[in-house]
């Protein structure tokens, strides 16, 4: 049996077979019992907890609300894609969640079990400590933001599993622990290695398996595949997790709390509690009452680490847009001017619509310039359609005067786009512009199509500053952005320009063809939560190539206010704002093939990640795309879907909106989340997944999610770095490719990374090969964090088959030092010496280090211990005398480098005072001497010949000569 018919059977028989767990699950299955919350729950309301308690606590919501629904709902409005980014983020969170409990399942400490307690105690306080050190960093940019993650990752798997593990909800109910998620600095009671903890339960009455372990210490139960052992106790037993019915040294039954079904969990009745205490610890954890992990971060930053940013309050403004018409416009006008369009007819009728907009118009000379206001969208676009690019023969434009105009008429708190292709010829204006806008707090966004200027530059070959100084200068003084594109690639940064700063809530009902032979019409649903439809057409040769009748039958009729359609460039682009509930009919009047595409603007919408079980049938969130002909499940999301709403069905379809398959589905409700959980075997296209339904009203509704899903044969995945790596240090990056089509293979694998990256390296595999990889970074000391992308294409191509992203923590080993004893006599008397006098210390390393020198030769310093905790830190213990009161022991990287160093520092070297008599023999002035240092016997001779009272030094020791 080959590699890839193993994992089919493999898989195939894990379904049928019971899940064994070591904590709760990762995330959900079709088979998943009612009411149970796995971590991407708990992590989702934690999260959304203290989000909700940093936008009260910072006076982005007004008022007091006990639901974080409410408070996120308030603050995002109407902007619902922005809501959608602040979800991707916690879904982001939960997925590497669910990628490091899947590489540690096997370690105890951080799921908690086998009564390795104060071990996940000590790792989540060293995880809390990087932590508070990353949000500390100044700038706090995207690398720190992708390390935070990581590291809050391994924290919340701790802090969630210790309230399924142990039986401390057993003990306290839905109460916070606060070792694990509180500000707790120390450990309630836990149970000795040699106490017994658990009693048999009946395994024929799974139901009753309370009250089978101890009540008085805090307890957790073994997995017998896990690095700890059972230990053998004289009398009673141990705890297991799950249901234990074969190890004689663990009791039958557990006392997990994963599931809310006591087949699988002995405790399920302490689920509820269980979960309410994780998702509180969570809050707790990372911010509640000015507190928490991430209390060091501004409110900006706090707001960018979770993209928790609405825009709804633009939507109170004024559009702006600043045109240039004159004549070197005349080859971008169009793209720009339809540009514009689209971003007017994307935001018409709905509530995210402008209070107004507003159209500014420049050319040469500046007595050209003029300004409109318009409060209804089909204005501005039919003034947009009228305008033509002319005049102004030379370069540059007044483009300030422009700007001004538009400034002049916009409203406070509002975007101002600018479209040219030149300089501004009236750059000594920029300061009044800038000042203006400021004062009506307008962002300027200058969007450049090119530069008359810089083709003449080009052309004479003269050196100068760069042209669009004045531009940048005004975005970055207004808290705009400058984009600088061609006309080809126009609509492409306006839709860009529009999901960053515009708000919207925007939803895809379908994507289809309709092919010049065969049927010629397509059709989509409206519902009543629509308040706008857009029709895109690609492929028309003009307006009448298309005609749209509504669910009454009737042709749509353009009317001011009601629908309008405009065509460029082989697209036509319809937008109906209010419309009618029902089925929409979209016919081709025309031989030519359409592409079409039906979204508008909704808050009913729906998110998906794709699930995989493990060996064990654990489910977990796949990283990167799918392998054609696995199994995996779709795990979606739906948003504002009310409580008696349905969902029918749910299908993968093909880029022409073609279905590929249906798949069965199960709608489920936890808490205010409502999900829906569908298996699927994995076409070897590319697919979306679109899905209908009821509202609580009775109509349909549509939707498509708009992510490809993209089927490969090549398997990607990156080793989760647990630790710091040192500085200054050559460190391996883990990666593994795996082979799963039929042939042989060669990939090439691209490492982009903040520095440092790799190109081009080659791997040639066979079918079912899988291996791992190193690529090697060095940290730098300008930076503590290193963010990184592997990705993957077939020899010969260019086409990204999986892209995976990590990041890297350098943490050079810090060192304390604890001293044991006095500090070391300054001076001693004979007949002591220096070695007679002896110190103890003990050095702490965390991180712990692989090797280490001493900074001294001298054979009476002694490393006495040298073992490492199960939070990472290293103890030594080292003794030495006096004779070498300084010593330095440093930790050493693999190329034997220093990166880290301690000092034991007792003091100075004594200094011995010895009598010494003339008629001593010096052989026993020596004898009576040595051990306190070397010392010159000729000098010595030279002192008792001179017969006088006198002293010198020689070397570090002083000698008294007296005559008696």
């Amino acid at each position: 049996m080959d590699f890839l018919q193993y994992k089919w059977t493999l898989a195939v028989t894990l379904l049928t077979n019971a899940v064994h767990v070591w904590c709760f699950l990762p995330t959900l299955t079709t088979t998943t019992p009612p009411d149970t919350y796995s971590h991407v729950q708990i992590t989702r309301d934690g999260v959304k907890k203290a989000a909700a308690n940093f936008l009260t606590d910072n006076g982005l919501v007004e008022g007091s609300y006990s639901d974080p629904d409410r408070v996120l709902a308030k603050y995002f409005g109407s902007d619902t894609d922005s809501q959608e980014k602040f979800n991707q983020k916690m879904r982001d969170l939960s997925a590497r969640m669910n990628t490091v409990q899947n590489d540690v399942k096997l370690i105890a400490k951080y799921t908690v079990n086998g009564e390795r307690i104060e071990d996940a105690f000590n790792l989540l306080k060293k995880l809390s400590g990087q932590t508070r050190v990353m949000t500390l960093l100044e700038p706090y940019d995207t690398a720190a933001q992708e390390s935070t993650f990581d590291n809050l990752a391994k924290a919340l798997l701790v802090i969630q599993s210790f309230y399924s593990s142990t039986n401390w909800a057993e003990m306290n109910g839905d109460v916070v622990c606060p070792a694990f998620g509180g500000d707790g600095t120390s450990l309630p009671k836990i149970v000795k290695a040699w106490e017994a903890t658990c009693s048999n339960c009946d395994p024929n009455v799974k139901y009753d398996c309370l009250g089978n372990m101890v009540t008085n210490s805090l307890t957790s139960g073994f997995r017998p595949e896990q690095d700890v052992k059972i230990p053998h106790l004289n009398t009673g037993l141990k705890c297991a997790h799950d249901w234990n019915t074969d190890n004689t040294r663990l009791a039958i039954g557990g006392i997990g709390k994963d599931t809310t079904d006591a087949n699988l969990t002995p405790h399920a009745d302490i689920h509820p509690d269980a979960v309410v205490a994780a998702i509180r610890a969570t809050t707790e954890y990372l911010y509640q009452n000015g507190k928490g992990i991430l209390s060091n971060l501004s409110v900006d930053e706090f707001k960018n680490l979770f993209d928790l940013k609405s825009r709804e309050k633009e939507s109170r403004g004024s559009l702006t847009i600043v045109m240039d018409v004159s004549g070197s416009m005349s080859d971008d006008m169009k793209a720009a001017r339809d540009a514009c369009i689209n971003l007017v007819s994307a935001v018409q009728g709905t509530p995210n619509e402008p209070t107004d907009y507003i159209l500014a118009t420049f050319n040469d000379p500046d007595n050209k310039t003029t300004g409109e206001r318009f409060t209804n969208g089909d204005d501005i676009i039919n003034k947009l359609h009228s305008l033509v690019a002319d005049g102004g023969g030379d370069c540059p434009e007044y483009a300030i005067s422009g700007i001004l105009r538009g400034i002049s008429l916009t409203k406070n708190g509002s975007y101002l786009y600018m479209f040219t292709d030149a300089d501004a010829s009236d750059g000594d204006r920029m300061g009044e512009a800038i000042a203006k806008a400021k004062a009506k707090h307008i962002k300027i966004t200058p969007v450049l199509t090119g530069s008359c200027n810089r083709r003449r530059r080009q052309a004479t070959r003269r050196v100068a500053r760069a042209i669009h100084d004045v531009y940048f200068e005004m975005a970055a003084a207004t808290g705009g952005q400058v984009y600088e594109t061609t006309k080809s690639e126009l609509g492409a940064v306006l839709s860009k320009i529009m999901q960053k700063e515009m708000p919207s809530s925007s939803v895809v009902l379908r994507t289809f063809k309709i092919h010049s032979t065969g049927g010629d019409r397509g059709y989509v649903i409206v519902d009543a939560s629509m308040n706008l439809l857009k029709i895109e057409v690609d492929g028309a040769a003009s307006v009448d190539d298309i005609r749209v009748e509504d669910p009454n039958g009737s042709k749509l009729q353009y009317l001011p206010g009601f629908a309008s359609r405009y065509y460029s460039d082989g697209k036509v682009i319809i937008s109906v704002q209010k419309p009618v509930t029902g089925k929409w009919t979209i016919i081709r009047t025309a031989t030519k093939s359409l592409t079409v595409r039906a979204s508008g603007s909704s808050s009913l919408d729906f998110s998906l990640v794709l699930t995989e079980q493990d060996e064990s049938g654990v489910p977990y969130i796949i990283q990167g795309n799918p392998i054609a002909g696995q199994n995996y499940s779709i795990l979606t999301q739906l948003f504002n879907l009310g409580y008696n709403a349905s969902l029918d069905d749910m299908s993968l379809v093909n880029l022409f909106g073609d279905e590929v398959e249906k798949v069965e589905t199960s709608l489920r409700r936890i808490g205010s989340e409502v999900s829906a959980v569908a298996n699927f075997k994995m076409p070897t296209q590319r697919v979306r997944v679109q899905i209908t339904g009821a509202l609580p009203g009775g109509e349909s509704f549509q939707r498509t999610n708009l992510q490809i899903i993209s089927p490969v044969s090549v398997e990607l995945r990156l080793q989760t770095n647990l630790d710091p790596l040192p500085f200054n240090e050559p460190q391996n990056i883990t990666y593994f490719l795996g082979n799963h089509g039929p042939n042989n293979e060669t990939f090439i694998v691209d490492v982009d990374a903040d520095y440092g990256g790799l190109s081009n390296v080659m791997h040639t595999m066979y079918p079912g090969e899988v291996n791992g990889y190193i690529y090697q970074v060095i940290g730098r000391t300008t930076s503590k964090t290193l963010k990184y992308t592997v990705s993957v294409r077939q020899q010969g191509s260019e086409q990204t088959l999986q892209s995976l992203s990590g990041s890297v923590w350098f943490e050079n080993p810090a060192c304390d030092v604890i001293h044991n004893g006095d500090a070391c006599p300054e001076t001693v008397n004979s007949p002591a010496s220096c070695q007679s006098i002896t110190w103890s210390s003990r050095a702490v390393f965390s991180p712990e280090v692989k090797s280490y020198e001493i900074s001294t030769i001298d054979a009476n310093i002694e490393i006495m211990a040298n073992y490492t905790t199960d939070d990472g830190k290293q103890y030594i213990n080292i003794s030495g005398d006096c004779c070498s009161p300084s010593v330095y022991l440093s930790a050493l990287g693999s190329s034997g480098y220093m990166i880290g160093q301690c000092h034991f520092n007792f003091g100075s070297l004594p200094t011995i005072t010895i009598t010494v008599f003339e008629k001593c023999d010096v052989q026993y002035f020596y004898f009576c001497c040595q051990g306190a240092g070397t010392f010159r016997l000729d000098i010595v001779r030279s002192y008792l010949r001179r017969g006088c009272c006198m002293s010198d030094r020689i070397g570090d020791y002083s000698i008294m000569a007296s005559e008696t």
